[in-house]
């Protein structure tokens, strides 16, 4: 091999290796941020080991004489093949090599024995050269700390406005601990450092007056820095409050616009609230194919007033096919979070035999939970169904009850 060549080869890999060098050394000086943004870190620590990789390839070429790259295609790993060795001065017993393709000697040659041995396509040379470029290249804009240059790093902390959660743990801890003045004064302090949690709590206690004079005015603007910033809690209750009027005037075009940003993150309340609104025509036109989606969505999320509509609907054939068995299903969902008016209807399927075979003592048992959970009308069913039971099956229907209270008591 001619001393251009040799030189060029070490010239390639000392290249390599001063990208690797550079890499390596932003991985250690931004140690703190791996971890915590991976999506930036994954190309440095590409780039790192692809560096490392072509670095000792080409020195190894060049020390060894041997050109390791050909026209072959992409094969980021070389091609591994073997060779016979029948002496030192053997070169030409080998398995599975093309003409164009040169060798990298893995292992020393030794008399009469096999060796491995390495090649790399220019193709691949070329592909991975490109990423460990890009790979500086997102290294450099990622972690640099050059206030004059594009610092992407500063950028998404500006935009996600992290906060350490020792700092929020503390504040919550206040609130829970209902220490509310103390929670209020800390979380006016991450507010400052823009907060979202922040700002939703603090609309939180303004509008119940914790820690402070209730005031609708202030809920509403916490909630709206938050609401801006995405968070679905605060979208929520925005809508909820036009929905009211409460703090503004009733208006339900603001309102339903408020949930619906809330019910497109998945928020179930926000969900629900949409499903009420095309049910009962509310800003919008009557709707009940779309009133029942709404309501499946949150249903599926686990909302219990929404399970209980789904229920109703199955019940009354609205928006979707009646199907009282299906019915049946939604009220014992609803129920068994201790909705009131779930455990209503589904004690009425009993009592008819609707979606179920008719049972007056399961009748009888959902009525009285219906009852202890405060639906109104319970306690005049119970009347009626005592008619249709013994005093023994009275005595066991309301023993069930009771435990069935104990064992969801909130």
């Amino acid at each position: 091999m001619g001393g251009v060549q040799m030189a060029w080869r070490i010239v390639r890999g000392f290249f390599a290796l001063f990208f690797f060098a550079v890499l390596y050394s932003q991985v250690l000086n931004n140690a703190d941020q791996i971890g915590r943004h991976p999506e930036l870190t994954a190309a440095t620590l590409l780039g790192w080991v692809l560096s490392f990789y072509l670095g000792y390839v080409c020195l190894r070429g060049a020390v060894t004489g041997r050109d390791i790259f050909s026209k072959s295609g992409f094969n980021p790993f070389g091609k591994w093949t073997v060779r016979k060795n029948h002496g030192s001065n053997s070169n030409n017993n080998q398995l599975n090599v093309k003409p164009n393709d040169a060798q990298v000697r893995v292992e020393p040659g030794i008399e009469e024995s096999n060796r491995l041995v390495l090649t790399i396509s220019k193709k691949s040379l070329a592909i991975m050269s490109i990423a460990i470029l890009i790979a500086s290249a997102i290294s450099y804009f990622t972690f640099s700390n050059n206030d004059n240059g594009w610092d992407l790093q500063k950028s998404l902390n500006e935009i996600r406005k992290n906060v350490a959660p020792t700092q929020l743990q503390k504040a919550e801890n206040a609130y829970f601990s209902e220490n509310y003045e103390k929670a209020l004064s800390e979380f006016k302090l991450l507010a400052q450092e823009g907060s979202t949690s922040a700002h939703t709590y603090l609309g939180v206690m303004y509008y119940f007056g914790n820690g402070t004079t209730k005031d609708y005015s202030a809920a509403i603007k916490w909630w709206k820095l938050a609401a801006s910033q995405g968070d679905a809690s605060a979208q929520l209750n925005i809508g909820l409050m036009h929905y009211r009027g409460e703090g503004v005037s009733k208006n339900y075009e603001a309102a339903i616009q408020w949930l619906f940003l809330a019910a497109d993150q998945g928020n179930p309340h926000a969900q629900t609230m949409m499903g009420q609104m095309y049910y009962n025509g509310e800003a919008v036109s009557k709707d009940f194919n779309t009133a029942f989606k709404w309501y499946k969505n949150a249903a599926s999320n686990g909302d219990s007033t929404a399970q209980n509509m789904l229920g109703i609907m199955y019940s009354e054939g609205e928006g979707v096919t009646k199907d009282y068995s299906s019915a049946v299903k939604w009220y014992e969902l609803a129920a068994e979070q201790r909705e009131a008016y779930a455990s209503y209807n589904l004690s009425n399927m009993y009592n008819r035999g609707m979606g179920a075979i008719r049972d007056y003592k399961k009748a009888y048992l959902w009525m009285s939970i219906a009852a202890s959970l405060g639906h109104e009308g319970a306690p005049n069913n119970l009347d009626f169904l005592e008619g249709k039971l013994s005093a023994e099956e009275i005595l066991e229907s309301q023993k069930l009850a009771r435990e069935w209270m104990a064992d969801h008591d909130q």
